[in-house]
């Protein structure tokens, strides 16, 4: 499935979600050019590592859980999704049901907790967006990305030290996040920084 199409899934489930109060929802995160910082608790982390090396060699995703405060994102749980890309291309890329984000987003409405952003994992063992993770970013801008690098198989596939990221909601358009490395519209992609790790997370 190619980007447009699945943008185009997701404006037909945000549209079915009418009533729900999902669809023109604000962001997850509030103010968040002010959010600087991704902390994890040792259980979330733990979850997020153990998904990525259950499938060490295909991308697998979530999403992050918890609540926004004093300029951080804290992630007290997660929630694994399903990768519906094709089992072909699961080892490049990662592609999620946007009916199971909305239902995520009013099961959480009115209570303590959002959603806060995404978790992946690149079996290439990077922890950079691609430019296809950039480009799924516009679709939910200002929320945390956690990209989660994996070590050689020949190692056990196992989760290595992961860096997160967040889009700026003004940045949050085609023509501006397609533009090359460097270009001005990349600007408003920031790296976050990540709190909670253990102190021996494999680098």
């Amino acid at each position: 499935m190619g980007f447009q199409m699945f943008t185009a899934r997701c404006v037909r489930a945000s549209r079915d979600a009418k009533g729900t109060g999902v669809a023109g929802s604000p962001p997850p995160v509030n103010a968040a050019s002010a959010v600087a910082r991704l902390v994890l608790t040792p259980e979330a982390w733990t979850a997020v590592a153990q998904h990525a090396a259950s499938r060490p060699s295909e991308e697998v995703c979530g999403m992050l859980i918890g609540a926004g405060e004093g300029g951080a994102a804290r992630v007290a749980r997660i929630i694994p999704s399903r990768n519906v890309a094709d089992p072909s291309e699961r080892g490049r890329r990662f592609l999620m049901e946007p009916r199971d984000v909305l239902d995520v987003e009013r099961t959480l409405r009115g209570g303590p907790e959002r959603l806060l952003g995404f978790y992946h994992s690149h079996p290439d063992g990077t922890a950079e967006p691609s430019a296809l993770d950039t480009a799924y970013m516009t679709l939910w801008p200002a929320t945390a990305w956690l990209i989660v690098p994996m070590g050689p198989m020949g190692a056990g596939g196992t989760a290595r030290t992961p860096r997160a990221w967040l889009l700026e909601a003004e940045a949050a358009s085609p023509s501006r996040t397609n533009a090359p490395p460097g270009a001005p519209g990349q600007a408003a992609l920031r790296e976050l920084v990540i709190e909670g790790l253990p102190t021996r997370c494999p680098l």
